[in-house]
């Protein structure tokens, strides 16, 4: 309950700004807790990943020489794609 109440926090705070973020909690899945990441943008809460999909991502940035490819700019349909794209690595 305080990760769920600190998460909508940090969406509302995020109203109004240009930054894509990422918030780290525990979720509950199939029974069980695991670790996650949010990903909050502009007011809204875009996706809630769980962080073995985020170490693909994480993969994916050091196959580009260990930095991030050069910056796009942030929609729903590009964190949709790299969410999908993540998962059908896996």
């Amino acid at each position: 309950e305080g990760a769920r109440q600190a998460l909508e926090q940090v969406v509302k705070a995020s109203a109004g700004s240009d930054v894509l973020a990422f918030v780290g909690l525990p979720i509950v899945l199939d029974n069980q807790v695991i670790s996650a990441a949010a990903a909050v943008y502009d007011g809204e809460l875009l996706a809630v990943v769980p962080d073995e999909v985020v170490m693909q991502i994480e993969m994916e940035i050091k196959a580009f020489g260990g930095i991030a490819p050069p910056p796009l700019p942030v929609t729903k349909e590009l964190v949709a794609e790299i969410i999908n794209r993540a998962y059908d690595e896996n």
